[in-house]
């Protein structure tokens, strides 16, 4: 055995050992039924025996996840408690099976992606044991490890998006080895894809019907909801809803086109209807731009112009244009969808500050997760002006990777799609090629076009759906082998252990990168959003901007400045004692009053670390709430003198 073949059974090892911690994790909060983690148990062990089917079903269940857990705990990450069960069985038969998949370019490439993003989180925990201390730390991780990690992942935004990115790029690996191992699984994949996309639009049908069915006339005022409404019953991001109907939607056009109508029918107008409530101007356009792109390019590969289409194809294009031209009438008319002018001005300022966060950090940018908690303190008295929220996204998913992974981040993910595409290419050139797997690229196209004015890839179901398909289309491509480790391998052997090796050293570059990245965040690094004892959601009153805190709570400001911090009690009618402490150093004391917001000066000296972790104390005994005081954001006066 290579010691690239012992790594590689490590590195499964230590997956199938992180997915195991997280889903027995989710199997010991109370609430959750013991045959809820049956469940996922037997999810496991089928996608360790026969990960097809395995994976089939984890494309199912992803999009209606939420609404099936709903049952038991909302507050639950279900769809991702779905690909974690999937992925622990996969991991255990990657590490475990004789017969494991070869590294080829595609997997290489996802797994130097992964590592950049591993690093990137690694590098915010030990900048958060450096700045919490160890104790902390290590009660946090606790609290993770013990079911934390699916409500909320206890507020580390960071690795909510590592881990979702991970997941997917290995939801890929998965995806491209099961179709290299077995061709025959594609379609089957395609249509689970599609059924999981029908059963979706179903229940977004259904509780639009339930909400008009209270009304006097149902009917109508169902009908009214479907021309109105921008609703979708899984996730708030409705765009991301479009991105993710417009992906299914095109395959499912195809599955009409190539097999019995009555069948396809039906999942291809609940996916047709919950495309069009979603609303998505994007989604629309990325889908009639997908399937444009992919003809066009069939027929320059095959030189094919002779051909003219079947009066089947042509009602079914004739359909969806005139689906996408009443769509986008109504976005514009009736629905409740803000100006296309003002969207492009939003996005590009977003833009623009995309690009300042990478001016700080170009390699590897500001950290996975990071970019909505240092938007305040890069944004523009322009964005404010048009979009006035504390935390937000990038609205493009191409420039968070950059600002949030930097150039080595986008760079490695945009190899792993650009190999897909190579690959997806060849596919198109040949006449074997079905019209279903055809669609399924031009949609995996259409969803990837929607990034350039949306995050779908921020939320679990339409991200980790799409990196299934993904890595089932790309597979189609790819040599389908199935490697018996210490035996020959068709191709190149040279020029197959040089990427190897090649991407073993990116890896433990990337990694052995971790402490000194570390250090230098904890010398100078942006903690303002960082606080201990402070509630991680911001709200907002008739003044200020605020978070809640209780009896003792912690705030890293900046040094070198004179800063304002606004602060208001909540407890009753009277006013309360509060102690600022710098290093257990007690530096004031003011008093707060319920009636008002004060702002509270502080002066915090110039040192060698830009921010510096004060201490706060209320001389008074906590509610049962345990909420004591209103935080707003620090106000910086200008330097220290």
């Amino acid at each position: 055995m290579t010691p690239l073949s012992i790594a590689r059974r490590i590195l499964w090892s230590a997956a199938a050992a992180l997915f195991g911690v997280l889903l027995f994790s989710l199997a010991a909060l109370d609430h959750v039924p013991a045959f809820v983690s049956a469940f996922l148990l037997a999810l496991a062990a089928l996608a360790a025996w026969r990960p097809a089917p395995g994976l089939a079903l984890t494309i199912v269940l992803v999009p209606v996840a939420t609404w099936i857990g709903r049952t038991w705990d909302g507050s639950i990450a279900w769809p991702e408690a779905v690909a974690v069960a999937f992925l622990l069985g996969y991991s255990v038969r990657q590490a475990g099976w004789r017969h494991s998949t070869s590294a080829d370019a595609l997997i290489l490439a996802i797994n130097v992606t992964i590592a950049i993003v591993s690093a990137s989180i690694g590098v915010q925990f030990l900048v958060l044991q450096g700045t919490i201390g160890s104790d902390a730390f290590l009660e946090l991780a606790h609290q993770l490890a013990a079911g934390g990690y699916f409500v909320g992942n206890s507020g580390l935004e960071g690795l909510d998006a590592a881990m979702r990115l991970i997941e997917g790029l290995l939801l890929a690996h998965a995806g491209a080895s099961v179709v290299r191992s077995d061709t025959s699984t594609a379609t089957r994949l395609i249509a689970a894809f599609v059924i999981g996309a029908a059963a979706a639009g179903a229940l977004n049908v259904w509780r639009v019907w339930t909400g008009a069915s209270r009304l006097d006339a149902p009917v109508a005022a169902f009908f009214q909801y479907l021309l109105t409404l921008r609703y979708n019953v899984h996730y708030e991001d409705v765009n991301a809803a479009g991105s993710y109907f417009v992906m299914a939607l095109l395959p499912a056009l195809a599955f009409i086109r190539t097999r019995p109508v009555w069948r396809w029918i039906v999942p291809a107008a609940l996916i047709v209807i919950s495309l069009s409530l979603s609303g998505s101007r994007a989604a629309l356009l990325g889908g009639v731009l997908g399937a444009g792109i992919v003809w066009l390019v069939i027929r320059y590969l095959r030189r094919d112009t002779s051909r003219s289409l079947t009066p089947r194809t042509a009602v079914l294009a004739a359909a969806v244009m005139a689906f996408v031209g009443v769509t986008i009438a109504f976005a514009f008319v009736q629905r409740d969808v803000v100006p296309a002018s003002t969207a492009l001005q939003i996005r590009v300022e977003f833009a623009r500050i995309s690009v300042d966060m990478l001016s700080s950090r170009p390699l590897f940018g500001v950290g996975i997760g990071q970019f909505p908690d240092r938007l305040s303190e890069f944004s523009t008295p322009e964005l404010e002006a048009l979009y006035p929220v504390e935390r937000e996204n990038a609205h493009n998913n191409f420039l968070q990777i950059l600002a949030e992974l930097g150039i080595a981040g986008l760079a490695a993910v945009l190899t792993v799609l650009g190999i897909g595409a190579v690959r997806m290419l060849t596919l198109l050139r040949s006449h074997s090629t079905g019209l279903v797997e055809r669609a399924t690229y031009a949609g995996l196209l259409a969803f990837v076009l929607t990034w350039f004015s949306g995050h779908p890839l921020l939320v679990d179901p339409p991200a980790l759906t799409f990196w299934a398909m993904f890595g089932v289309i790309a597979g189609l491509g790819a040599p389908r082998t199935t490697v018996v480790p210490g035996t020959p391998q068709p191709g190149n052997p040279v020029r197959r252990n040089r990427g190897h090796w090649a991407a073993a050293a990116a890896v433990v570059a990337v990694l052995a990168s971790i402490p000194l990245r570390a250090q230098h965040e904890l010398g100078s690094g942006y903690f303002e959003h960082l606080a201990i004892g402070v509630s991680p959601d911001w709200r907002h009153d008739d003044e200020v901007a605020y978070r809640g805190a209780g009896q003792k709570f912690e705030l890293f400001l900046q040094t070198g400045r004179v800063l304002d911090v606004p602060m208001r009690a909540t407890v009753g009618d009277a006013t309360v004692l509060l102690e600022i402490r710098l290093h257990d150093r007690l530096i004031d004391r003011v008093q707060l009053s319920p009636n008002e917001w004060r702002r509270i000066r502080i002066v915090l000296p110039a040192s060698d670390r830009a921010f510096e972790r004060v201490q706060f104390h209320i001389d008074a005994p906590a509610p049962a709430s345990g909420e004591m005081v209103r935080v707003g954001k620090a106000v910086d006066l200008g330097p220290a003198f």
